[in-house]
């Protein structure tokens, strides 16, 4: 029997490094979810109701699926809120979504 020097010496505590993919269910959950934001940004009244709405999808998509751990998709929408302020004017808005 033949058995690789590799194998022999190998650490038992290491392990591997778990796959960073996304499963087909939070593809086609993300893909749900990015229909309808899209289709709710075409129901609202206002441009500012149509953002707000799309990353209120967002939160509850990286909540629910724990694509990230939660507190960092917090710290992410709270930092995204804070950036509209900056790109108001490439979202169509007059200001940011939320005051500085």
């Amino acid at each position: 029997m033949n058995v690789s020097p590799d194998l022999i010496h190998a650490d038992p505590t290491q392990t591997l490094a778990p796959s960073r993919t996304l499963p087909t269910k939070k593809i086609v959950a993300g893909g749900f979810f990015l229909v309808a934001a899209l289709v709710l940004a075409k129901l609202v009244p206002t441009i500012e109701i149509a953002w707000v709405s799309g990353i209120l999808m967002l939160t509850i998509y990286l909540f629910a699926f724990e694509i990230v751990s939660v507190d960092v998709a917090a710290a992410s929408i709270m930092v995204l809120l804070g950036l509209s302020s900056l790109f108001a004017s490439l979202m169509g808005l007059e200001q940011g979504l939320v005051d500085n």
